[in-house]
């Protein structure tokens, strides 16, 4: 699994952001970048209890709501900016919307990916339209892998898998429904699960396939996301193409 890697946050200020409202540097910024395969998504929030009031970190919330302190952390009435040294990435985007919207890019490693960030008082709730959970006994260990299912106003199903128990979320999923048969394919990581949907529409019971290996697997219907526990990120790594 590939993570962010971050460093040791070095904020610097404008004038501009000390003129501030002072309120603003304790909001919020919620962004999400498409990667193709994948969507993260992302909180840049005030680091609890540090002595810099404008220190921040980020959130990733596809990789097990992991916590990592950003570098050169900017932000004025113009733009929103950070760098990542360990991994030579950077962010920078253009503040609009009366300091609201900070619209930009995320680059790293020769490629560049869209991101958009709005500043917010409180992180938007993940509500899905569908929770689709299962255990998964493999060789060595239980898997617990999510299906979230999103629904657009014109019916269009969005569909995203995470692998809870390896803190690896958001990617791509297309689900296929014939009767009481579904097939979910996630073409990213050449994985698969086929089953047969119970009449009391709570479970499907079927079988996950991936790298030439089939397992049992029961996926059954949750109302709500069940929270994970947040850590900081204390294992630098370098990161790989196409994931940031």
């Amino acid at each position: 699994m590939r993570y962010l890697c971050f460093a040791t946050l070095l904020c610097v200020l404008s004038p501009a952001l000390e003129a501030a409202d002072k309120d603003a540097t304790r909001d919020m910024w919620y962004g999400t970048m498409d990667v193709g395969t994948r969507l993260f998504r992302f909180r840049i929030e005030p680091v609890p209890d540090a002595a810099d009031a404008h220190a921040r970190q980020l959130v990733s919330l596809d990789e097990g709501g992991q916590i990592f302190r950003l570098d050169d952390f900017r932000l004025d009435d113009a733009e929103l900016q950070f760098g990542l040294r360990l991994t030579k990435a950077t962010y920078s985007g253009s503040i609009t919307d009366g300091g609201k919207t900070s619209t930009g890019s995320w680059k790293q490693s020769g490629q560049e990916f869209a991101l958009v960030f709005h500043r917010v008082a409180v992180a938007p709730a993940d509500r899905p339209d569908e929770i689709w959970t299962g255990t998964m006994n493999s060789l060595f260990q239980k898997l617990t892998m999510r299906f979230r299912v999103y629904r657009d106003d014109d019916g269009t199903e969005k569909v995203y898998f995470d692998s809870v128990s390896q803190k690896s979320g958001g990617f791509k999923a297309m689900r296929t429904v014939n009767g009481d048969q579904w097939t979910i394919d996630v073409a990213s990581i050449g994985g698969a699960f086929t089953g047969a949907l119970n009449a009391e529409k709570t479970a499907v019971t079927g079988k996950w396939a991936q790298g030439g290996a089939t397992l049992d697997l029961v996926l059954t219907q949750e109302t709500s996301l069940r929270e994970e526990p947040v850590k900081a990120f204390v294992r630098p790594q370098t990161p790989t193409a196409p994931f940031p």
